[in-house]
C-alpha cells in the first residue's frame, strides 16, 4: 500500500512495532481496526509510520498487544515524538531511547553499512572484546551510575542476527587502527581478530579495512551508520552517549556518498581478508613469544 509521505523516524520505528505485536498475537489488520473502531487503513497507516499514532490509539494498542511495561513507555514516548522530523538524540538515561532502537533499526534493515574508525562494530565483537569497551565507557561515570549490565545484556542478543538466514546484507568499513589498537589484551585481540576473519567468509557480510596509507578521507568527523529499508534510510550518528538519528533525504544522500567514498580508499574484501589472517598469525606470534620462558 503506497503513500505520498515519508514517515519520520520515530513513526516507522513504532509502526514496525505494532506491527509486530499484531503478528505475535496473530490479528489481522481486520481484527484490530474492527476492535479499535477504525478503518483498515488507519491500521495500516499506523504500522507503515505514514499516520502518526494519537494518544487514544497508543493506549488502544497497549492494551490489546500487552506489551512489557518498558516497551509499553517506549510505544507512548515514540508516538508523542513521531511528528518530529531531524535529528534525534537520547531522551533518558537508562539505554536509551536511540540505544534500544538501534538495535531494533539492525533487527529490521534489509542493509546496514557502518563505518567504525575507533573500535570493531557491536554485532561483530566477541564477548570479551564488549566488555572491554563498555568497561571503558563506563569509567567516565560516577560509580554505579552507568547501566554497563543491560548495555552489555542488549549488545549479546543483538550478535544472534548473525546467525540468522535472514539476516540483513552487511558492509563494513573498519580503520586499520581499530584492528591494531589492543583492547583487552593480546588473548582478548586474538579471538577478535579471528572471528572477524571467519566472518568476512559468510555470504552477505563485507569487511573492507582503510589502511594508514589512505590519508585523509570522508569518515574523519566520525563513526555513523546506515539502514536501508527497502526504498529507505535512516542514518545513525555516533556521539557522546547515545548518538542521533538522521531521517533528512538530503543529509542521508551525503552519508551514503561518504561510505561510498570510504569504501573505494578501503583495500577490497580479499585484501581486507588476507590484512586479518596476517594480523591474527602476528597476534598468534606475540602471544606464543610471551610464553615462552
Amino acid at each position: 500500500m503506497a503513500y505520498g509521505s515519508d514517515p519520520t523516524v520515530r513513526s516507522w520505528l513504532l509502526g514496525a512495532k505494532l506491527k509486530q505485536a499484531r503478528d505475535d498475537k496473530g490479528l489481522s489488520v481486520k481484527e484490530v481496526a474492527a476492535q479499535a473502531e477504525r478503518a483498515e487503513s488507519t491500521i495500516y497507516r499506523n504500522e507503515s509510520g505514514h499516520t502518526a499514532v494519537n494518544k487514544t490509539l497508543v493506549e488502544f494498542y497497549i492494551n490489546l498487544y500487552k506489551p512489557r511495561r518498558s516497551d509499553a513507555d517506549h510505544w507512548r514516548y515514540l508516538a508523542s515524538h513521531s511528528r518530529q522530523r531531524g535529528p534525534w538524540g537520547p531522551s533518558g538515561r537508562i539505554v536509551g531511547p536511540t540505544y534500544r532502537d538501534f538495535a531494533d533499526a539492525e533487527a529490521m534493515a534489509d542493509v546496514i553499512m557502518t563505518w567504525n574508525p575507533q573500535a570493531v562494530p557491536g554485532l561483530m565483537q566477541t564477548t570479551d572484546y564488549s566488555k572491554t569497551v563498555i568497561g571503558a565507557a563506563a569509567e567516565a561515570y560516577p560509580a554505579g551510575s552507568y547501566p554497563a549490565d543491560q548495555y552489555m545484556e542488549l549488545r549479546e542478543q543483538r550478535k544472534g542476527l548473525l546467525s540468522l538466514e535472514t539476516r540483513p546484507r552487511m558492509s563494513v568499513v573498519m580503520d586499520q587502527g581499530a584492528l591494531e589498537r589492543v583492547i583487552g589484551g593480546p588473548k582478548v585481540m586474538l579471538e577478535q581478530v579471528s572471528h572477524l576473519h571467519t566472518i568476512s567468509s559468510q555470504s552477505r557480510t563485507s569487511i573492507r579495512v582503510l589502511p594508514y596509507e589512505a590519508g585523509s578521507h570522508a569518515g574523519l568527523s566520525g563513526g555513523f551508520t546506515i539502514f536501508r529499508f527497502g526504498r529507505d534510510a535512516i542514518v545513525f550518528r555516533e556521539g557522546h552517549g547515545d548518538g542521533t538519528f538522521l531521517d533528512d533525504a538530503e543529509q542521508i544522500e551525503i552519508y551514503v556518498a561518504r561510505y561510498e567514498l570510504l569504501q573505494n580508499k578501503a583495500w577490497s574484501d580479499t585484501q581486507s581478508r588476507r590484512y586479518l589472517r596476517e594480523q591474527r598469525g602476528s597476534l598468534i606470534a606475540h602471544d606464543e613469544g610471551s610464553s615462552t620462558p
